[in-house]
């Protein structure tokens, strides 16, 4: 009797993969198991387990993680995925994880050599029409430190699904449109269980937006561009991390881009998404965008209101109280706004740092990982 299977769930980013993979974390049904890697997305664990070189990407870089301490990484992962596997026994393991559809073509067959406990492996993904991916790309751009509105930094690469076809056969790969109007309620969730023939009860579903708003994203660009930057170091990425999060809270319109301001990344990228519509046999086309932001300037005209929401949302979420210069600050130029979010990060990387220091005193109750 063959293995069972295999589903990698491979992205695209931005059609709802959140969403999925925190309502999926942990679950099992009869015929499925979800892996866990140790978070909702395997990302970062597949890419530290499977690039030629992890210790060279953005994330482990910004940590400080030295060649020898992401090896040891990299083991314990392979380590923990293998117990997974094991653990499916007679049902299909299920993983997700947007950024598994960025490795090479060799570090894929990687994976799929490890995968082989498991059995067949079949990747799918949801593929999001071009001028939406870019306005939600240039977000992606700012949390991850971009200073300036470039939707041609990172164009979508449709094509990256090409590795998958090539290395377990465009019959195992499955690329669906990102059509909300398509799916059950408009639940991508829904849609994927459906798809994978997954028994998710209804109350398990976690709807989980990571778009901002565009007053956060003005708020947040301001940051970018007058602040001190992502900066590197073993709390920056929770740092950063809770500066996004608490924005998330600061309500508006969402962040669209002009089309004037996408036309130049569209026509980079039209022979990608000629080869996808083909690959989908369907179009990708969209209708004009409406009110959408046009330049750098518009996108730094701050919303006072939206600065007040997002420092009191900080303060909540992290049981800070800020100075009184700070927590009432009602100025909305873009460089006064970059000083109230780098002191409310300097307030939050002091408190981490004492409690990393209270950890470390004898007796200290120790965390496990």
């Amino acid at each position: 009797m063959s293995p069972p299977g295999c589903v990698l769930h491979i992205g695209m980013g931005k059609t709802g993969t959140t969403s999925i993979q925190v309502s999926l974390r942990g679950f099992s049904d009869a015929h499925h198991h979800c892996v866990d890697l140790g978070t909702p997305n395997a990302s970062i664990p597949i890419a530290t387990a499977f690039s030629g070189e992890p210790w060279l990407l953005a994330v482990n870089q910004r940590l400080g993680l030295g060649e020898p301490e992401v090896r040891e990484q990299r083991a314990e992962i392979r380590l923990r995925l293998q117990r997974e596997l094991i653990a499916a026994g007679d049902r299909i393991s299920v993983i997700s994880g947007e950024g598994i559809s960025e490795l090479a073509r060799h570090e894929i067959s990687d994976l799929i050599r490890a995968l082989d406990p498991a059995g067949a492996v079949q990747a799918v993904a949801y593929v999001r029409p071009p001028k939406a991916l870019l306005s939600s790309n240039v977000q992606q751009q700012l949390k991850a430190g971009a200073d300036h509105l470039d939707p041609a930094a990172a164009p979508p690469n449709y094509r990256r699904f090409e590795n998958f076809d090539r290395v377990l056969g465009r019959e195992s790969v499955s690329l669906w449109k990102f059509d909300p109007a398509r799916f059950p309620d408009g639940d991508v969730v829904r849609d994927f269980c459906a798809r994978l023939g997954l028994d998710l009860p209804e109350e398990k579903i976690i709807r989980r937006n990571d778009a901002l708003s565009l007053p956060a994203a003005a708020i947040l660009f301001a940051y970018r561009r007058f602040g001190r930057g992502y900066g590197t170091g073993p709390t920056v990425v929770r740092e950063n991390n809770a500066l996004v999060a608490a924005l998330r809270e600061v309500p508006g319109p969402p962040l669209r881009l002009a089309d004037e301001i996408l036309a130049p990344a569209l026509a980079d990228i039209a022979d990608d998404v000629r080869w996808m519509e083909e690959r989908l046999g369907e179009e990708l086309s969209e209708g004009p965008t409406q009110g959408g932001i046009a330049s750098e300037e518009e996108l730094l005209e701050i919303d006072v209101a939206a600065v007040e929401t997002f420092v009191d949302a900080f303060q909540r979420r992290h049981a800070l109280r800020l100075p009184r210069a700070v927590a009432t600050r009602d100025d909305s130029d873009p460089q006064a706004v970059a000083r109230t979010l780098h002191a409310c990060r300097r307030a939050l990387r002091e408190k981490l740092r004492e409690r990393a220091r209270r950890m470390q005193q004898p007796g200290a109750p120790r965390r496990h990982t």
